[in-house]
């Protein structure tokens, strides 16, 4: 999994381990068990998962804009599973809403471009559902989204301030065309801080 487009796993600190006779009774009884973190309420209680912006390190990859956003799980003991976008995720028309928004310097807010009606399936290039789109996020690890950036860059170039959320909280039942969504899955949603980015309108 770690060998598609725009994922990287990186330890961002070391566990702090419990007493030694704590670490004999969790080895014990979870030897061969992953405990995620599901409930995005307690995850953001906890600040247990963060996402940041940063300006793309690859260009985009299929993308001529785009920002990296970059997960990670601050939990000492859980686990986190989130998805990778499927088609329509952009345009916040399917879960997970992987949700860029950009304003100018004036504060107003650019319109994201115009797209075909069709979504909710997986990518061409990424056929299997859903273990192809599952981020499994390790303590201390954090996982780079290559981010599509599609609104309507209004000058020739400029600075825009972006800011990205993310949410997963699928109503009972919710399914993508692809099939039904995976279980454990982290639910709820989280924003990043705002950075500023110059894009370029591909006309010029």
């Amino acid at each position: 999994m770690d060998s598609l487009r725009g994922r990287k796993k990186v330890n961002v600190f070391s566990r702090h381990f419990a007493p030694f006779f704590m670490v004999i009774f969790l080895t014990g009884c979870q030897k061969n068990e992953k405990v995620w973190i599901v409930d995005g309420t307690q995850a953001a209680n906890e600040k247990s998962l963060t996402v940041d912006l940063f300006p793309t390190i690859d260009g985009g990859g299929m993308f001529y804009n785009a920002v990296d956003a970059v997960f990670t799980n601050h939990h000492p003991t859980q686990h986190i599973r989130l998805l990778t976008p499927i088609d329509g995720s952009y345009a916040c028309w399917i879960m997970p809403y992987y949700d860029v928004q950009i304003h100018d310097k004036s504060g107003n807010a650019l319109r994201k471009g115009a797209r075909c009606s069709h979504y909710g399936a997986v990518w061409s290039e990424r056929p299997d559902w859903p273990e192809q789109y599952i981020v499994d996020l390790g303590p201390g690890e954090s996982h780079r989204e290559a981010v599509h950036v599609s609104h309507e860059v209004t000058a020739k170039h400029g600075e825009y301030d972006v800011r990205f959320r993310y949410e997963f909280q699928p109503k009972t039942g919710e399914e993508t065309k692809s099939g039904p969504y995976p279980p454990n899955v982290w639910t709820g949603a989280i924003t990043s801080a705002p950075i500023r980015v110059t894009f370029k309108d591909p006309e010029y």
